[in-house]
């Protein structure tokens, strides 16, 4: 397996980031929509940007938020907003697979306490890859 084929993460990057999952009362960055940066693109109240911490190697790492609602989630939304917030987030993930910058781009939600993620507000991922392909194919 040559370094093309896996993905690194950066541990470095991650510290400092903002936390409110164990934390309940923490600042969610994500709720202070005055002092985002990198704003890619915004729908209402979602919003695309970039990554702050980018903790995958030779990736492209980006946030897309999917509501102004901080205990929002798409288990509860209702049917209109399950849709908004699906045709968004395909709209964007597949600009960034049109763009031809990526061998791949990935796509997924990390929420609740074991996922990794370390904000409760309601987000995807969207990380184009800069090396890693899919080797299946």
């Amino acid at each position: 397996m040559s370094n093309k084929d896996v993905l690194v993460f950066e541990i470095e990057q991650a510290k400092g980031k903002p936390e409110n999952i164990k934390h309940s009362d923490g600042y969610c960055p994500f709720c202070d929509t005055d002092n985002l940066v990198n704003i890619i693109d915004q729908r209402k109240d979602m919003i695309w940007l970039d990554n702050k911490f980018r903790t995958l190697k030779d990736t492209y790492q980006t946030v897309l938020i999917e509501s102004s609602d901080h205990n929002g989630d798409i288990a509860t939304y209702n049917q209109a907003k399950n849709r908004e917030v699906f045709e968004y987030i395909y709209e964007c993930w597949n600009k960034m697979l049109k763009c031809g910058k990526y061998t791949s781009v990935l796509m997924y939600k990390n929420v609740g306490p074991l996922s990794g993620g370390s904000l409760r507000h309601p987000h995807f991922q969207i990380i184009g890859l800069e090396k890693v392909t899919d080797t299946n194919t």
